[in-house]
């Protein structure tokens, strides 16, 4: 599993692509699955690529548009030194446009722009009596295993938890983005909300509207998926 939405760089000039590289590792928000200095290349490649979200210099041999413009289901970032550029960017419906020099603050806000667009719809769950309930799953805090094994709860962040009948983790985890992570036979939690770590089996889930740290442990098996997502933590 992906712990972070995947992405792809082309930029025709080494230090600008390696700029760009640099800017999205720090911002630590999407991982980079390939980079081209070669636009044709990246054409030739493209179906063979996961990514989604697509950063492109505009100044190429290829124009930047050109190469957008070849793209199906892709949400396209344009980069470009000539601001007054930006207006071509209408031509494709990119996403956004971020003018070089980079700035990590501009640029955080187009990848922003850029993950709301690629957000799942809402997660359907057969819950008792067989009815049925969509749950945003940014709402979701963590499930956890319910009394019956093969029941689930839905601890959401408003305190509100939903009883999911007859799912398995496996099925959990294939509804839901790939920030939520199993951390033990038990749980699986949405990472985002994880912000404290008393040792290395021990987490803490920082809830909005709860007044205490939800604590749980980190199972060994789980660890390095675990901290390759939250490596501050490490």
């Amino acid at each position: 599993m992906k712990n972070k939405p995947l992405c792809v760089i082309v930029d025709d000039e080494e230090m600008g692509l390696a700029n760009l590289r640099s800017s999205i590792e720090e911002l630590n928000l999407l991982e980079i699955e390939s980079a081209y200095l070669d636009p044709d290349k990246f054409l030739v490649e493209i179906d063979q690529l996961e990514s989604k979200i697509i950063f492109l210099d505009m100044e190429m041999p290829i124009s930047g548009i050109e190469v957008a413009s070849k793209l199906k289901d892709k949400l396209v970032i344009f980069v470009s030194g000539y601001e007054e550029r930006g207006y071509q960017t209408f031509e494709v419906n990119a996403i956004d446009f971020v003018p070089k020099p980079i700035r990590n603050s501009r640029l955080k806000v187009a990848i922003h722009k850029a993950l709301t667009a690629i957000v799942p719809k809402m997660v359907v769950l057969k819950t008792q009596d067989a009815k049925r309930e969509e749950v945003d799953p940014a709402l979701i805090a963590f499930v956890k295993t319910a009394d019956d094994s093969r029941d689930k709860k839905i601890h959401l962040s408003n305190g509100k938890v939903i009883l999911a009948k007859n799912i398995k983790f496996d099925k959990v985890l294939a509804l839901l983005p790939s920030y939520f992570l199993q951390v033990n036979p038990q749980y699986v939690v949405n990472v985002n909300f994880v912000n404290k770590r008393l040792d290395n089996d021990t987490i803490g889930l920082d809830l909005p509207n709860n007044s205490e740290v939800v604590y749980m442990t980190l199972g060994k098996s789980y660890q390095k998926a675990f901290f390759s997502h939250k490596p501050q933590l490490k």
